[in-house]
């Protein structure tokens, strides 16, 4: 039994661009945001979050990039 693919269209990379150009076909302009937002529920701020419905090009304050650090305290 085959594993279902996220993006089917694109098993394995098969004909993906080598210049480093987005993979555009079929008129699709959408891309994966992943991660949350410090605006989002816990369960969706996880790395590992995916969310396929935004258009390339969508901006919104309610996602973006987060670091975050955590060490080990020091005497």
């Amino acid at each position: 039994i085959k594993p279902p693919s996220l993006l089917p269209n694109h098993h394995r990379y098969k004909n993906a661009p080598r210049d480093g150009s987005a993979w555009l076909t079929n008129d699709n302009d959408y891309q994966i945001l992943r991660g949350g937002s410090w605006y989002s529920i816990p369960n969706l701020c996880r790395s590992a979050y995916r969310n396929l419905n935004f258009r390339r090009g969508f901006y919104s304050d309610y996602y973006g990039f987060r670091v975050v650090c955590g060490a080990g305290r020091t005497l």
